[in-house]
């Protein structure tokens, strides 16, 4: 019986202009609501388990209500 081997784990890390980009890119395609948007990618990031790019999507939230994209209250 052949033996699975793990896949060889790649260190991923976003730098600044990354989360800078990123920022850009969802306050373009979502206006107002990119926080909220960004929000539900860092979780939904963080309930698959890939916690690098939760952190990275964290990291975007945290960038735009810095840049005033707060997220709306729903209803």
């Amino acid at each position: 019986m052949a033996r699975a081997t793990p896949l060889p784990t790649k260190t991923l890390f976003f730098s600044e202009p990354d989360i800078i980009k990123m920022a850009e890119v969802i306050k373009d395609q979502h206006g107002s609501y990119a926080a909220m948007i960004a929000d539900f990618f860092a979780h939904e990031q963080a309930m698959i388990g890939d916690e690098v790019r939760a952190e990275a999507w964290g990291r975007v939230v945290t960038r735009l209500q810095y840049e005033g994209y707060e997220q709306p209250v729903i209803c």
